[in-house]
């Protein structure tokens, strides 16, 4: 993900910055009591952000940064690098969790893998970006993934109410996703639901990028990049990660734990 965003510029490479700053942003107990222990690592991603963000004025090289560069000049420096950490936290940890675990549903399921593995191969070149494009169903598959194991478990966000007392809200998705009331299929895997004119209730509530002003801006980039990456491992290289735990429904509330 550094390289699709940042591309290949000589440097220090930040995967573990993001890393651990992932972490921190995800536990408000730990931002708020040790937050400023990573004041430094902050300062340093934002550094070479800034520094790839200039250095991408002068080069071809086509990375998620030089594309917002040119895609939004009148938006405001500093409003942009803000969000480019967001990108990356997405793909560090939640990316490949999605990735993984729809690889694992679909080649757990035969009835599943066989009509991925024909999508795949009448959809064309797998190098295309069209082809990826046209992975309807597969790309309901990682929905799907994402709806029964949201790989972001929970967000926080500030809210201020008429008491003018700032409070913390937590939205925990997965109990959000798997209640009873959205229906009979709701611990079930039904990419085809994804497929409907019309959602069903089980994926009307799912949350897998929100919504609203705090929707990702990365969605699109997200699906592609696991579409792509399932087409070339299950259509090509064969893979398989069968669980039996994971080939019938109901689904466990939680994904299960490979040895």
């Amino acid at each position: 993900m550094v390289k699709i965003v940042l591309g290949n510029a000589p440097g220090a490479d930040p995967a573990d910055d993001v890393t651990v700053l992932f972490g921190v942003v995800q536990s408000p107990i730990k931002r708020k009591l040790f937050g400023f222990l990573y004041k430094r690592r902050r300062d340093r991603l934002y550094k070479l952000i800034g520094r790839r963000w200039d250095g991408s004025a002068s080069t071809a090289e086509q990375t998620l940064l030089s594309l917002a560069r040119k895609s939004a000049p009148g938006l405001d420096r500093k409003t942009l690098l803000e969000q480019v950490p967001h990108w990356m936290f997405t793909f560090t940890g939640s990316g490949t969790d999605l990735l993984a675990r729809t690889l694992m549903l679909v080649t757990s399921r035969p009835v599943v893998l066989r009509k991925v593995c024909e999508e795949i191969k009448a959809a064309g070149p797998g190098d295309q970006a069209d082809t990826v494009g046209r992975l309807a169903y597969l790309e309901a598959c990682v929905l799907e993934t994402g709806r029964l194991y949201p790989p972001v478990t929970k967000t926080f966000h500030s809210r201020s109410p008429k008491t003018g007392k700032q409070e913390e809200v937590v939205h925990y998705f997965p109990l959000l996703q798997r209640d009873d009331r959205l229906g009979a299929t709701v611990h079930q895997f039904r990419p085809e639901r994804w497929l409907e004119p019309t959602l069903d209730a089980a994926a009307q509530a799912s949350n897998l990028f929100l919504r609203g002003p705090r929707a990702c801006p990365g969605m699109d980039l997200i699906l592609f990049v696991c579409k792509a990456a399932m087409a070339r491992q299950v259509g090509e290289l064969g893979v398989s990660l069968r669980e039996e735990r994971l080939a019938d429904d109901p689904l466990p509330v939680s994904f299960p734990k490979v040895k």
